[in-house]
């Protein structure tokens, strides 16, 4: 009914979040499952497709197929947060440290995830389409939808976790794209 109990894992934001309903039903054995119907509401989200999971391979592998009708962001983004970006106006993009990729190993996984309505505290989005593929430390997210006005987007992003230090690439496309909103306290 609630995701209070995940808030070490999830942060204030998410597990805030509710009420929770979920349905889904497991089939599988020997470290490899289907978790099919997967239905999830958290507040006014809904979710719903396919997890396979296989944790007999050397290196586990999730794959996930998940539609979403509506799901507002906003939430996650605290309003201390919010101000303490919007007040740290000559902030560093990128911290002196490393960026963490050991995680990048853990699991191969892909996913596809479609959302029909998405609202964040920069914009709404529309048919929202996210690809994810994370294949031997290596990251690949492609992102296409539709923010405000009809206007398209589309992105790439491209993490190599195997090389140090770690290398990004973004490639981001848009009509008439603003991406002031976005840079809020960067430098």
């Amino acid at each position: 009914k609630s995701l209070r109990g995940f808030q070490p894992w999830l942060g204030d934001g998410l597990a805030a979040q509710g009420p929770v309903k979920a349905r889904l039903t497991v089939k599988g054995k020997g470290g490899a499952y289907r978790f099919e119907p997967f239905d999830l509401e958290i507040g006014k989200g809904r979710f719903d497709g396919v997890l396979i999971a296989d944790f007999f391979l050397l290196l586990p592998r999730l794959d996930l197929e998940l539609g979403i009708e509506q799901v507002d962001v906003r939430p996650l983004f605290s309003a201390d947060a919010a101000r303490d970006r919007r007040a740290r106006r000559s902030a560093q993009v990128f911290p002196d440290e490393p960026f963490p990729t050991a995680w990048m190993g853990a699991a191969d996984v892909k996913a596809r995830i479609r959302i029909r309505n998405l609202t964040t505290p920069y914009a709404t989005g529309r048919r929202v389409d996210l690809d994810l593929s994370l294949q031997d430390r290596r990251l690949n997210v492609d992102l296409e939808g539709k923010a405000i006005g009809d206007r398209r987007v589309t992105a790439n992003l491209e993490i190599d976790g195997n090389r140090m230090p770690m290398r990004a690439v973004l490639h981001l496309k848009g009509d008439k794209l603003q991406l002031e909103p976005l840079l809020v306290g960067t430098e």
